[in-house]
């Protein structure tokens, strides 16, 4: 409801753990960040909300598990040339 009041703005986005109202890491919070300023400026189009959309939380492994866990990096080779 207040994502969708927002959009109405062009100059606004919910951004970081508090204002997206979702758990994030401290990176993946600043590379939102981020991505909002360079989306606000005009020199990127990519969506703030899509950091860490599908990423599994180490957490959330069990402890025999963590050994197989391939580690994915919020920044791709795309976005780090955006």
């Amino acid at each position: 409801m207040i994502k969708n009041f927002v959009k109405k703005f062009e100059n606004v986005e919910l951004i970081g753990r508090g204002g997206q109202y979702k758990y994030n890491n401290m990176d993946h919070a600043v590379y939102s960040g981020l991505l909002a300023a360079k989306k606000m400026l005009g020199t990127s189009n990519l969506d703030p909300w899509a950091v860490n959309e599908d990423a599994e939380y180490l957490e959330e492994k069990r402890q025999e598990q963590k050994k197989n866990i391939n580690v994915t990096v919020p920044l791709s080779h795309e976005l780090a040339q955006s």
